[in-house]
């Protein structure tokens, strides 16, 4: 685990698909959906439904992380190789 102040951040695994999945779409639409006619449907459908997710999660070159704050998770980020 690396930590930074009260932040810190832990691989994802698909245990967390839930956790992932709820936070990618409140982070999209807060900061996103005003940029889209659909207000983001097509995109959060594309890369946020959980069948995505799910298989991103499993693909070796993809690599997930929650970010908590004490022990809430209140964001992520993902590494891709290549």
């Amino acid at each position: 685990m690396q930590t930074n102040g009260r932040l810190h951040f832990k691989p994802c695994t698909i245990a967390q698909l839930n956790i992932l999945h709820q936070i990618a779409v409140q982070s999209y639409k807060e900061s996103y959906t005003q940029i889209w006619h659909d207000q983001g449907a097509a995109y959060l459908e594309r890369f946020y439904d959980e069948s995505t997710l799910a298989s991103n999660l499993e693909d070796p070159s993809c690599t997930f992380y929650l970010m908590y704050q004490q022990e809430s998770a209140i964001g992520f980020f993902k590494l891709r190789e290549n």
